[in-house]
């Protein structure tokens, strides 16, 4: 009788074990599709078009806020300029800084290394008729852009400074 017992006994604990592997085996494939599944949808979290756009408001700001300095070194002309800057003040624009803008604006890529940005963008400086004034870099469409504007002087006249930058 006892070793009937012992045999009983090894037959359950040997059902134990199947229905265990089991059962695990069916949790991993549970498991794995869960993960396959989270991967597979969650491929726009890695897209970050938020932080693109972000990364282009602080541009637009920061080639604003850069235009509406006096550059560097005093006096710059296009040949010695190290910072760009077309205001004396921080509201006057200088016209004569703005005919040295525009002939930087001539070499787009080094206007671009000038004001230390990565994106594209576009500089307009418009009268209250709306009238273009100064326009500088590139002119295209995009589906990601934003925009930064200010109200300037340019000879005790009220203008619209306008820097566009985007992502093509």
């Amino acid at each position: 009788m006892i070793t009937m017992k012992n045999s009983l006994n090894f037959k359950s604990k040997k059902r134990k074990a199947q229905a265990w592997s089991l059962d695990f085996i069916v949790g991993l494939v549970i498991f794995a599709a869960a993960i396959i599944f989270y991967f597979i949808y969650s491929g726009d979290v890695f897209n970050y078009p938020e932080a693109d756009l972000d990364e282009l408001r602080v541009e637009a700001s920061s080639i604003s806020s850069a235009l509406m300095t006096p550059g560097y070194p005093p006096g710059w002309n296009s040949s010695n300029v190290i910072r760009i800057g077309i205001s004396e003040d921080g509201s006057r624009i200088s016209w004569a800084k703005l005919q040295n803008l525009n002939e930087i604006a001539l070499n787009y890529s080094r206007m671009k290394y000038l004001l230390k940005v990565r994106n594209d963008f576009q500089i307009t400086i418009t009268d209250d008729n709306s009238s273009i004034i100064f326009s500088a870099g590139l002119n295209k469409s995009s589906k990601l852009e934003t925009n930064s504007e200010r109200i300037v002087l340019l000879n005790n006249s009220p203008c619209k400074l306008q820097v566009r930058t985007f992502k093509v």
